[in-house]
């Protein structure tokens, strides 16, 4: 009897390479033919749930409605931010989809030129113009931490089977973390728990075609002694959601975003543990007709993670 040998890495494939002849269906970066499955873009295969997928080596992010995502203010007019969401295709962000009550002109004073936004993509049309909302339970300015960007096609490994990988670096590190299906990751604690977190993301990043990646990236955090400040010990964090349901196979190699979360009061974001879990409800609240002080505006609206 032949000894089978424990496959350590992914297949590749590249564009127009046969993946299957009937037995799956066709998933994420494939295309059928009659009863044959092929890959349409360079990268690894990998089957979950009776669909066959091709995990893609790089790319650019291409936006979907109801992603969630981390931008960068890069102009301000008197209505409307435009956002660089790390895209092809900058997105706009009105007045009317912020949770403040925003006078002509003033937009400068919410916000600004190089600040960062956790939002949510609002809609995008045929020909691919973007619009943003920041009127979400879990949209909100981002202050502080440190933000590094990574290839989007590496999200789902960064996130893990239903959050697996995320929740680990989060545990080991004490850091809080937002993950964008943009391929950005903001991560807030003391500054030696941050370093330890990005070399275990780039760790992940550089490894991502490998079989028994949680175990290894464990063994890596391991190694370093973590500094479990109280203030970051019981932090919670954001988790965006998961892919649609070809987006996730094994150790969490297709599922876009998202970190296992803690329950946060409602002003918090609430976190999916599972991939394709139904989203949170967007906040039906009434803007309020007071202006708060320009100072505090930023604060305000959402509580501290």
């Amino acid at each position: 009897m032949e000894d089978k040998r424990k496959e350590t890495t992914r297949q590749i494939v590249i564009p127009g390479e046969l993946l299957s002849e009937g037995e799956l269906k066709a998933g994420k970066h494939t295309y059928r033919q009659g009863k044959k499955v092929y890959a349409s873009q360079l990268g690894f295969r990998s089957v979950t749930a009776n669909y066959v997928n091709v995990i893609a080596l790089s790319g650019r992010y291409i936006p979907r409605p109801d992603d969630l995502v981390i931008g960068v203010i890069m102009s301000v007019s008197p209505t409307t931010w435009l956002v660089d969401i790390n895209s092809p295709y900058p997105a706009p962000l009105h007045v009317n989809e912020v949770p403040w009550r925003v006078e002509f002109g003033e937009t400068s004073r919410y916000l600004n030129t190089g600040d960062t936004i956790l939002a949510r993509v609002f809609t995008v049309d045929e020909i691919k113009r973007v619009q943003v909302t920041m009127r979400d339970q879990g949209a909100r300015k981002l202050t502080g931490g440190e933000i590094i960007e990574i290839s989007p096609s590496k999200v789902p490994r960064v996130i893990g089977k239903g959050g697996s990988m995320i929740s680990q670096i989060k545990q080991r590190t004490m850091c809080r973390l937002f993950v964008g299906q943009n391929g950005r990751i903001w991560i807030d604690g003391e500054p030696e728990n941050i370093r330890k977190a990005v070399n275990a993301i780039r760790y992940i990043e550089r490894e991502s075609h490998k079989f028994g990646l949680t175990e290894a990236v464990d063994r890596l955090l391991r190694e370093e002694k973590i500094d479990s400040s109280p203030e970051y010990r019981d932090a919670g964090e954001f988790t965006p959601e998961s892919e649609e349901h070809t987006g996730h196979d094994e150790d969490g190699k297709g599922g876009v975003m998202e970190e296992n979360a803690e329950t946060t009061p409602k002003s918090e974001v609430t976190g999916a543990e599972e991939v394709n879990t139904e989203e949170s409800e967007e906040t039906g609240d009434e803007q309020k007709e007071e202006k708060p002080p320009a100072d505090k505006v930023l604060e305000e609206p959402y509580e501290r993670i």
